[in-house]
């Protein structure tokens, strides 16, 4: 029985962390189309290179370690001051010979307000923000208000309704945390995924 039980967990570890390899599917990343279906995509342009979610981060943090897919998550919750604070992120990760090469994280936040289909202009204050973190360089980029980033909403159905879906585009500048001479270039982003409630 002990046997059995060694043999079981010894099974489930090296089962957990599976060889992974990606690189050469890199040529394949392509900006989502622009959607207002709930479609849950995610990206844009960062100085000209294409960012989408894509590929599978390595996660350690729990009993066994494992390759998790990367995805596009929406979600709502009160603020402090009782707002609704809309929250969104995706993930990169690229992985040469199981190493990660690139692993940007990109999302947003910021408070809906009536009219729904509006412009947003976010920087690095509540409640509007626009950050970007590369995980490889420790790198935080984010959006600053000497240049606050635009962010256009085109579709919003109001949180209580049944689809609760939230599409957008943006565009703007992200700045270093660090050193804002450092910079990235945002174009071409757009967001359309359905809210759920934390």
């Amino acid at each position: 029985m002990k046997f059995l039980t060694y043999l079981f967990f010894t099974c489930l570890i090296f089962s957990c962390k599976k060889s992974l390899d990606n690189y050469k599917n890199t040529e394949k990343i392509t900006l989502p189309p622009y959607s207002e279906t709930g479609s849950f995509t995610f990206g844009f342009r960062y100085n000209g290179v294409i960012w989408t979610v894509f590929g599978q981060h390595y996660d350690n943090s729990g009993l066994f370690t494992t390759w998790r897919k990367n995805g596009f998550v929406t979600s709502a919750s009160p603020s402090a001051n009782g707002e609704t604070m809309i929250y969104a992120d995706g993930r990169m990760t690229i992985i040469k010979d199981e190493k990660a090469t690139t692993d940007l994280i990109a999302g947003f936040s910021f408070v809906p307000t009536a009219p729904f289909i509006t412009n947003y202009y976010l920087n690095e204050n509540f409640p509007g923000n626009f950050v970007m973190i590369d995980a490889i360089a420790n790198k935080r980029y984010e959006s600053h208000t000497k240049n606050p980033f635009v962010m256009q909403v085109t579709k919003f159905e109001k949180i209580d309704s049944v689809f609760r879906i939230l599409s957008g585009r943006f565009s703007g500048v992200l700045y270093n945390k660090e050193n804002n001479a450092d910079s990235l270039k945002i174009t071409e982003g757009r967001f359309d995924a359905k809210v759920t409630y934390r």
